[in-house]
């Protein structure tokens, strides 16, 4: 039992998020054990299943270079492609085999990069596994069970109502541990390889191979552009560092004429690490930047300007705008990480352009979040000068 209570997730995550993590473990494995015990494939169904395990262990070993490039920089997989092949498996093989295909897909992946499995990746193959079998569910009943590359259109529509139930759900499953982290449309875009995957298993099988060396081109080059965005991005949060933000903020400020800035601090972060530990810490952190990322537009710019501080440049807004998105912001990072992690708030200052340069506005969002902490932390304060 002493070993139980060691483990990391307890350490890492609430009593309740952790018991929601194990819970979504045993669906997932009792799911699996059911479908394995009524397992009886066929002769092409064992052949697929092969064919579908070899492409993701060739895949592994041939990607391995490639992740291990990118691990030299960060602690995480900077291509999931794992989509692609579990989605296949959905559309082409029976459930328990799928099953045990999507934990070779994941599972062999982790091991040969990392050489462990964390508590998060089992979950991520659990989710999986839910996800799949419910996108078979919906093949089933809509007459679907058999993918044979059917061309007509009820065949497609099924197919892709099905990809849209497994990608949502699996969306759903882990927002409530990790809220922002999915990037949807290339998870989409996997799924749709994933059909095309299936559609060469079941009528020309060589042609998997050019999906691979598609796949493999395309790891390389997003390598190459996320080598060039690392250098910008802190490794810890994914947000611009300060520098990279400086730069960025001072050029849209140029051209904006109601632009805002919000600078955020995370109340007592002090007491967390010390209280809970850096793990802990670390994970508020991530947690916080991967929320005020889900909040704002997508032109406005992000960026973590100190140990616990985050900046937010927000273009075209007014200052009662700004305030509104500090408030905002404000009740969704304290409802976000202290549901999952830790009882947290932040304060934030809020400045308005009104003809400041940037270091001018910094200064004034900086004076506005003192205001904010002296007036009792966890709210927002608006800059007057």
């Amino acid at each position: 039992m002493t070993g139980v209570k060691a483990w990391a997730i307890w350490r890492e995550l609430r009593p309740a998020i952790a018991g929601y993590v194990l819970l979504v473990d045993v669906a997932a494995a009792a799911l699996s054990i059911n479908a394995a015990i009524r397992l009886t494939p066929d002769r092409r169904e064992w052949l697929v299943f092969g064919v579908l395990v070899a492409c993701v262990l060739i895949y592994t070993e041939v990607s391995r270079p490639i992740e291990r490039e990118w691990r030299a920089l960060t602690d995480t997989p900077h291509l999931d492609v794992h989509a692609i092949w579990v989605f296949a498996s959905v559309l082409t093989l029976p459930p328990g085999l799928a099953a045990v295909a999507i934990v070779i897909c994941y599972g062999y992946r982790q091991l040969r990069v990392d050489g462990r499995l964390t508590y998060r990746e089992v979950f991520g193959i659990s989710s999986a596994i839910i996800a799949s079998f419910a996108a078979k569910l919906l093949l089933t009943l809509l007459g679907q069970e058999q993918f044979l590359g059917s061309r007509d259109l009820r065949s497609f529509v099924v197919v892709v109502a099905a990809a849209v139930v497994f990608l949502a759900l699996g969306a759903v499953l882990t927002a409530v541990v990790a809220p922002g982290s999915v990037d949807y449309a290339h998870e989409a875009a996997s799924v749709g390889l994933g059909v095309l995957a299936a559609w060469a298993l079941t009528a020309w099988p060589p042609a998997i191979l050019l999906i691979i060396g598609v796949t493999l081109v395309l790891h390389r080059s997003v390598l190459i552009r996320q080598l060039r965005e690392t250098a910008r991005s802190d490794g810890k949060t994914g947000l611009l560092k300060p520098d990279a933000w400086h730069s960025a903020a001072s050029t849209a400020l140029g051209r904006d004429a109601n632009a805002s800035l919000l600078m955020i601090d995370v109340d007592h972060f002090k007491r967390v690490n010390d209280q809970h530990g850096h793990l802990v810490g670390d994970t508020v952190l991530r947690t916080v930047a991967q929320t005020l990322k889900a909040e704002v537009r997508a032109g406005d710019l992000v960026g973590r300007y100190g140990g616990d501080e985050f900046v937010v440049f927000l273009s075209d807004t007014t200052g009662a705008d700004a305030m509104a998105m500090a408030e905002r912001i404000r009740r969704s990072v304290v409802r976000t990480v202290s549901q999952s992690i830790v009882d947290i708030s932040v304060s934030i200052g809020v400045a308005a352009r009104g003809g400041h340069n940037l270091d001018d506005l910094l200064h004034a969002a900086d004076v506005a979040l003192y205001e904010a902490k002296g007036g009792g932390r966890n709210r927002s304060a608006m800059s007057t000068a």
